[in-house]
Parts: C-alpha cells; sequence; structure tokens
C-alpha cells in the first residue's frame, strides 16, 4: 500500500525502474509500513514508549467542578495531585510486571511509564474542600467553587411596555 502516488517510474512490461535515487528509499519505507500495518495485531505491536497520557473529563456545575481521569493500572499510592491557581496537576506512574513460568521456560516482562497533565479549571475553587476518590482505576476529584463563581440564575425581564 503506498500513502503517496508517485509518478516517477517507467513500466517495461510489468518491470519498473527507478528514475529517482529517492525512489527506493520510499519503496523500502511502503515495505516496512505494509508489514507493520498487516501485522495481526497492526498498530497494536508497537513496542511500549513508557510515557501515558491518561484520559480526563472536567464537568462544572451548579456547586461544584467535577474531575475525572482514567488510570487503569496505577496504583494509588503512585499517583500525585496538586491544585495551584486553579490548575490541577496529576501527575504519577505505571508499573507492570508479568511473570510466566512452566517447567524449564520462564519469562518476566516489565513495563513502566509515567504521566503529569495539568488541567485548568473553569472557574475558581476553593483548594480546602478538595475530595480525591480512586476507585476501579478512574480518580474523581470533587471541588467546590467559591462563592462568587457559582451559577446564579438570572430572571429575564419581557421587553413588552404596559399599554
Amino acid at each position: 500500500m503506498s500513502l503517496i502516488r508517485w509518478s516517477n517510474k517507467q513500466d517495461d512490461g510489468g518491470k519498473s525502474h527507478s528514475i529517482s535515487p529517492w525512489s527506493d528509499m520510499r519503496q523500502e519505507f511502503d515495505r516496512v509500513f505494509d508489514q507493520f500495518v498487516d501485522s495481526p495485531l497492526g498498530f497494536m505491536t508497537r513496542p511500549f514508549s513508557g510515557a501515558m497520557h491518561p484520559s480526563v473529563d472536567v464537568a462544572e456545575k451548579d456547586e461544584e467542578v467535577i474531575v475525572r481521569a482514567e488510570l487503569p493500572g496505577v496504583e494509588p499510592d503512585k499517583i500525585d495531585l496538586s491544585l495551584a491557581e486553579n490548575t490541577i496537576t496529576l501527575s504519577g506512574e505505571k508499573i507492570e510486571t508479568h511473570e510466566e513460568s512452566e517447567g524449564e521456560f520462564y519469562r518476566k516482562e516489565s513495563r513502566y511509564g509515567s504521566f503529569r497533565r495539568s488541567i485548568p479549571l473553569p472557574c475558581a475553587v476553593d483548594s480546602e474542600s478538595a475530595d480525591a476518590e480512586f476507585k476501579n482505576g478512574v480518580l474523581t476529584v470533587r471541588l467546590k467553587k467559591h462563592a462568587g463563581a457559582k451559577r446564579q440564575k438570572i430572571a429575564i425581564r419581557s421587553g413588552e411596555q404596559p399599554g
């Protein structure tokens, strides 16, 4: 599969000849890419990069801001959470070890990765009221809004003049 159509080849009865010295290199890249994509697991065959980028959701409610982060496989004691200037910072690391042993066969694989995300909050919050819970690989942080940051409903007057 070629990502880019190139027209720098000539066809002599099924045989192709490169016109450009870069053509051979492009063909090799195409071959390697095709092998990678056509592997049984596709892009999942990439080696573990050592870096994580957890998914984070921020929801603003009337009285509070809720931040949820997906951290599957991360131990709670490996998570660092801080709040400064209406930005919550989440960092930590994941360590994963897999051992397999059967008869004379033994295999041990270890992978680890670190993460750090700073998430700006939509309004001013009270850092003293922060409550964090980690359950089933999901970190949920609840932060109460400052009194001035709370949503207030505004009544709308009709523009009609009494008549």
